[in-house]
């Protein structure tokens, strides 16, 4: 009798003892979420029923870390209670870019007599192409029709596309056109020889011949940075509010740093006296060197301090863009043999070999899913879309 008393005594205490974490207030496990992780997250939502937060916390919550580990906003066509699903294909995405895995399909532009001229990616799931009679047209990429169109009375001179901005380039013109039905906003007259434009990270910057470069920041009037007219592989960082670019001087090769709001102009010297890409993120900027077979240099910014040298083993190389924590490289081989893909995930290299060898010019998604290939005729285009999965690449790891 005695044993039972203890007994149902020592059950009760550790009833008692175990009951302790249900008084735990809500916001004070909503304070230790926002420091913890994605794991901790879901595992906490596990304990007991008392620790269920409320579907509207959660959506903040992963909100959180979508925009910490993908450094992007929720796409507004999304429903933030979707926020939690919309993570896991994004993480779905990154791991089949990393395994090359992804769904090919095609786009037939069907007029031999009108080739596409110009090719530019900057909206999800849309290109923007520029015909050889004028003719500017988006396609929706998922169900391989033309959606939109607006007509120049000849052959744009460049085309640049943002994610909610499209530029023109005619008759040393730049036109503003809207990026969902490609009506036009407004237009402003350009001086001197236009080499291109680009949007880069939503910032237009035209490159003009043996002149300074023209930059367009926060939807203002075109800004001349002086001492521009030599630099190269032009970088722009929104969330840094910096310019980054390449200066040779013979025999060295500094980087330029442009802080648009002091307009100061710094240099770092690099140990790599050829650079032929330049990439930047919120906290690492990528330089790109053909020296040695191929190497990426990462440099921790604002300080500039180097963080990791990772080979890549592609000597010839093609094209490159930055997907969030994710560098992709194109290295074109020698000819008649494929082309490579090498990605290089948080420093760690990976090389993805194509079935099929690329014959033709490829970019990248301003959302990291697809590449776009543009076929040698220019009646075609062949898509290639890492967020479903039916086909894929052979991979290995080079680092």
């Amino acid at each position: 009798m005695r044993v039972k008393k203890e007994n149902h005594r020592s059950l009760d205490e550790m009833s008692q003892r175990k009951s302790r974490w249900n008084f735990l207030a809500k916001d004070a496990l909503g304070l230790i979420l926002t420091f913890s992780g994605k794991i901790e997250l879901v595992r906490s939502q596990r304990v007991c029923k008392s620790w269920s937060l409320p579907a509207v916390a959660l959506d903040r919550f992963w909100v959180l870390h979508y925009i910490r580990d993908w450094e992007e906003r929720v796409p507004e066509h999304k429903s933030r209670n979707m926020c939690r699903q919309l993570y896991r294909e994004r993480q779905l995405t990154y791991w089949n870019w990393l395994t090359g895995k992804c769904r090919m399909h095609t786009i037939s532009f069907e007029d031999p007599d009108d080739p596409v001229i110009h090719v530019s990616n900057g909206l999800v799931h849309r290109i923007v192409v520029g015909r050889k009679s004028g003719r500017v047209q988006m396609w929706n990429t998922q169900v391989q029709e033309m959606t939109h169109e607006t007509v120049f009375k000849s052959a744009c001179q460049y085309l640049a596309v943002s994610e909610n901005k499209v530029a023109v380039l005619h008759d040393n013109q730049l036109h503003r056109l809207s990026a969902i039905n490609l009506d036009s906003i407004h237009r402003v007259p350009l001086s001197g020889r236009i080499l291109d434009i680009v949007f880069m990270d939503g910032i237009l910057v035209v490159r003009r011949l043996d002149t300074n470069l023209l930059v367009e920041y926060d939807n203002k009037k075109m800004d001349d940075i002086p001492q521009s007219s030599t630099w190269q592989c032009v970088q722009v960082c929104r969330y840094r509010r910096t310019l980054y670019a390449i200066e040779y001087s013979h025999p060295d090769c500094n980087l330029i740093e442009y802080h648009f709001d002091t307009r100061v102009c710094e240099r770092t010297l690099l140990t790599v006296s050829r650079v032929q890409f330049l990439r930047v993120s919120r906290h690492v900027l990528y330089i790109v060197s053909p020296e040695e077979g191929g190497l990426v240099l990462m440099l921790q910014i604002p300080e500039m301090r180097l963080l990791q040298i990772i080979p890549l083993y592609a000597p010839h190389l093609s094209n490159c863009f930055y997907c969030p924590h994710m560098l992709v490289v194109l290295g074109s081989k020698k000819v008649g043999m494929n082309s490579s893909i090498v990605i290089v995930p948080r420093g760690i290299a990976v090389r993805l070999e194509p079935h099929e060898p690329f014959s033709g010019p490829v970019i990248g998604d301003v959302s990291p899913t697809c590449l776009y290939q543009l076929s040698h005729d220019k009646q075609r285009m062949f898509i290639y879309d890492f967020a479903e999965s039916t086909s894929s690449f052979s991979s290995c790891c080079v680092s």
